[in-house]
C-alpha cells in the first residue's frame, strides 16, 4: 500500500514540478518573484492582475498613438501626391502658378481653343528684380491674388463666360478682360515714387499686356516700400514694409505670417520657375523623409502594442492557470514521499527481523 501510495505521490510530484516550471517562465516573463512560497503565489497573483488592468489602458493609449501616426502617414501620403502633382504641372508650365488655378486655366483654353499666352495668370508676367529680392516676401503678399488672376482678350471674353458660367469648376477663377485702350491708362503715372513697390519689379517683356499690367500697378498697387517704423506711421495709407506688414487705403492694416504664406515655394510671380521647383523638390525629399521616418514609428509601435499584448496575456496565464498554490507545490508531495519512504523502510526492516527470527526458530 504505501509502494502503491509513493507511486501516486511521484507521479503527482512530476505534474506539479512541470507545472511550476511553467509558472516561473510566467512569472519571469512579467518580472514577478519565481519558486514563490504560499504568501508569494497569493501576492504574485493579485500583482498580475493589477498588471493585467495596467497594461490593457497602455494597449489602449498606444492604440491612440498608432492611429495618430496612421493618420500622419495619410497625411504625408496625401501631401507627396499633391507635391508631385504640383511639380509635374509647374514643369509643364514653366510659371510658378500651380494647383487647381492652373488646371481652371488649362480646362478653360483646351475648351476654347487658346493658348497659354493669350490667357495669362497676371503673376506669369510679373517677377520681382533680382536686385530686390530682399522685398520678395513682402511684394508676394501684397501681389498674391492680384497674380492669380486671368487675362482674357476681347476675342475669347464671351467664350470664357460661357464656359465659366456653365460648368461646375470645382475651384476657383478670377479674370479680367483686357481692353487695349483700357480706362486705367487715365491712371498712368510716369512719376512713379522712387520708393514705389513697381519700381522694385519687372514686367515680362514682349508681352501684349505689359502697358495693362503696368498701369493696372500705378493705379491700384503704388505702395511705398518703407525703411522702418517711423517712415511707415508718416504715410497715410499705401505703404509696406520689408517684414510684411501692409497698410491699405482707409486705414487697413494686416500682417499675414502664416506658414504657407511665408514659404517660398508657394510664391507665384515670375516667368522662370526653375527656382521654386528645386524648392519643391527639396520639400519632396523632406516629405518622404517624413514617410520613411513615420513608417518606422508605426511598425515600432505596432511591436510596442503587439509585446504589452503579450504581457497583458502572461499576467492573465499567471492567475487563470494556477489557482491553487498546491498545483505548483512538489515540495509537499516530495516531503510525504520522503515520510512515507521512511515508513516503508522501516516496516521492511521489521518484515526482515520477523523472517528472520522464524528461521532461527
Amino acid at each position: 500500500k504505501l509502494k502503491s501510495e509513493i507511486g501516486r505521490l511521484e507521479k503527482s510530484k512530476n505534474l506539479r514540478s512541470v507545472k511550476l516550471d511553467d509558472y516561473n517562465k510566467i512569472a519571469q516573463n512579467i518580472n514577478l518573484n519565481t519558486n514563490p512560497s504560499e504568501e508569494t503565489f497569493n501576492t504574485n497573483r493579485e500583482k498580475a492582475k493589477q498588471l493585467k488592468q495596467s497594461t490593457e489602458q497602455n494597449i489602449i493609449d498606444e492604440n491612440k498613438k498608432l492611429r495618430s501616426l496612421e493618420t500622419e502617414e495619410e497625411n504625408l501620403k496625401q501631401s507627396t501626391e499633391n507635391l508631385v502633382k504640383t511639380i509635374k504641372t509647374l514643369q509643364e508650365n514653366k510659371n510658378n502658378i500651380a494647383g487647381r488655378e492652373a488646371e481652371i486655366r488649362d480646362e478653360i483654353i483646351a475648351h476654347i481653343g487658346a493658348s497659354r499666352e493669350e490667357i495669362p495668370f497676371i503673376g506669369e508676367l510679373i517677377k520681382v528684380k533680382e536686385i530686390e529680392l530682399a522685398w520678395e516676401s513682402s511684394i508676394e503678399k501684397v501681389l498674391h491674388n492680384f497674380a492669380l488672376r486671368l487675362i482674357v482678350p476681347p476675342k475669347y471674353y464671351s467664350k470664357v463666360n460661357q464656359y465659366v458660367n456653365s460648368n461646375n469648376l470645382r475651384g476657383r477663377v478670377r479674370y479680367d478682360k483686357y481692353e487695349k485702350q483700357d480706362y486705367l491708362k487715365n491712371f498712368q503715372n510716369k512719376n512713379i515714387k522712387e520708393k514705389s513697390l513697381n519700381n522694385k519689379i519687372d514686367i515680362k517683356p514682349k508681352t501684349q499686356y505689359a502697358d495693362w499690367i503696368e498701369n493696372y500697378l500705378e493705379a491700384q498697387f503704388d505702395f511705398v516700400c518703407v525703411d522702418n517704423l517711423a517712415e511707415f506711421e508718416h504715410y497715410s495709407e499705401m505703404a509696406i514694409t520689408q517684414n510684411g506688414l501692409i497698410k491699405f487705403k482707409r486705414g487697413k492694416h494686416e500682417k499675414d505670417d502664416r506658414p504657407h504664406i511665408t514659404r517660398k515655394e508657394n510664391y507665384v510671380l515670375g516667368w522662370d520657375n526653375k527656382e521654386k521647383i528645386a524648392a519643391l523638390k527639396r520639400e519632396l525629399t523632406n516629405l518622404q523623409n517624413q514617410q520613411t521616418d513615420n513608417k518606422k514609428a508605426i511598425a515600432s509601435k505596432n511591436a510596442e502594442i503587439k509585446n504589452f499584448g503579450i504581457f497583458r496575456d502572461e499576467c492573465h496565464n499567471l492567475f487563470s492557470k494556477f489557482d491553487k498554490y498546491d498545483d505548483i507545490n512538489w515540495q509537499s508531495n516530495a516531503n510525504e514521499i520522503q515520510e512515507k519512504t521512511e515508513q516503508k523502510q522501516a516496516l521492511d526492516t521489521t518484515t526482515n527481523l520477523v523472517k528472520n527470527s522464524k528461521d532461527w526458530l
